[in-house]
Order: C-alpha cells, then structure tokens, then sequence
C-alpha cells in the first residue's frame, strides 16, 4: 500500500466529499505503508467501510460497499493485483450473500 500521504492525496482525489474525507479516510488509511495481499486489501476496506456505516441506515452499506472496488483502484497502480482484488471482492460478496 502506498504511505499514508500519498494514499490520502489519492483519495482525496476520488472522492471529495467532506463527509467521507473526515469518517471513512481515517479508517482506510489504518493499511497504509503495509504490504497485503490482494484478499487483505478488500478484507481491510470491507472493515473500513462496515465501521463507517455502523450507526447509518442498513442500506448504506449496500451502497458503499462497490465503492470498495473505486477506492482500491484508485490506490493501488497494479492492476494485476486490483483484479485479484475484485475477484476476491465477488468471492467474498458471494459468500456474504449465500449466508443471508
């Protein structure tokens, strides 16, 4: 992952929305400067992303979590590695959605 200040410069420049630069920036920016795989990367921003919709209505989360995808691509230069991350991204999805 790229250092936290160029992480956040990226960001920040895929989404300007004050609401989430100040709420949900800080929680994807916990994985900044480490080294994870494709599956650790969508593992960390689902995180980020459920945390940040915890206290918002159910369907937020519906809504924020292909932005999961946005976000990684934005981030990260590789693009072998950003669609392993989006095939992890469907895996997951899937199995999530098998166990409602």
């Amino acid at each position: 992952m790229p250092n936290e200040n160029e992480m956040l410069t990226r960001l920040k420049r895929a989404d300007g929305d004050p609401y989430v630069n100040e709420r949900l920036f800080p929680l994807l920016l916990k994985v900044a400067g480490k080294e994870l795989s494709p599956a650790g990367v969508v593992a960390a921003f689902w995180d980020a992303i459920e945390e940040y919709c915890e206290k918002k209505p159910p369907s937020t989360l519906n809504v924020m979590l292909p932005m999961l995808l946005f976000y990684i691509d934005r981030v990260i230069d590789d693009k072998k590695f950003v669609e392993k991350a989006r095939v992890d991204f469907m895996r997951i999805l899937s199995e999530v959605s098998k166990k409602k």
